[in-house]
C-alpha cells in the first residue's frame, strides 16, 4: 500500500532504474536520495527480458496491459504487426532489441514510453548480431 510504503523507507539510493506500480511513483520521488534516478511506473503487471529470442507469438500470449522491460537486448526473429503487440501497455527500454525489418521497428517505436540507455537496431540478416565490443589487435 501506499501507506505501507511511505512507512517502510526514510530515504531511497539508487545506481539504477526503480520499477513501480501505477500509484506509488509520487511517494518514490519523495524518498529518492538521487534525483537523476529513472522511475518507471506499470499500470497492471510487467516483464522483465534479459537476453532472449522472441517471435510474434510470444507478443501474443502477454497479458493485456503488460508493460515489457528490456534489461540487456531482445532479439525478435519475424515481422510484428499492430495486432501482435496492441494489447502490451509499453516497453520500456533499458537496453536493445534487435529486429528482422524497418516495419518491426517503426511498430516498436509506437510503444516505447521511456528509454533509458537502449536503442532498436535492424538486423541485416537473421543470424547476424550486434558488434559492442570491438577492439584492435596489434602484432
Amino acid at each position: 500500500t501506499r501507506e505501507g510504503l511511505n512507512e517502510a523507507f526514510s530515504s531511497i539510493h539508487s545506481l539504477s532504474y526503480i520499477l513501480c506500480p501505477e500509484g506509488t511513483e509520487d511517494i518514490l520521488f519523495e524518498k529518492l536520495a538521487n534525483l537523476e534516478n529513472e522511475v518507471f511506473v506499470y499500470v497492471k503487471n510487467y516483464i522483465a527480458v534479459k537476453e532472449e529470442t522472441w517471435f510474434s507469438t510470444n507478443f501474443k500470449q502477454l497479458d493485456p496491459q503488460t508493460t515489457i522491460i528490456i534489461q540487456d537486448q531482445l532479439t525478435i526473429n519475424d515481422t510484428l504487426t499492430h495486432a501482435d503487440i496492441d494489447h502490451i501497455s509499453e516497453i520500456i527500454l533499458a537496453g536493445d532489441i534487435l529486429v528482422v525489418d524497418e516495419t518491426t521497428k517503426v511498430i516498436l517505436k509506437k510503444k516505447i514510453s521511456q528509454s533509458f540507455k537502449g536503442e532498436i537496431h535492424v538486423l541485416q540478416d537473421h543470424d547476424e548480431q550486434i558488434a559492442t565490443n570491438i577492439g584492435e589487435l596489434v602484432l
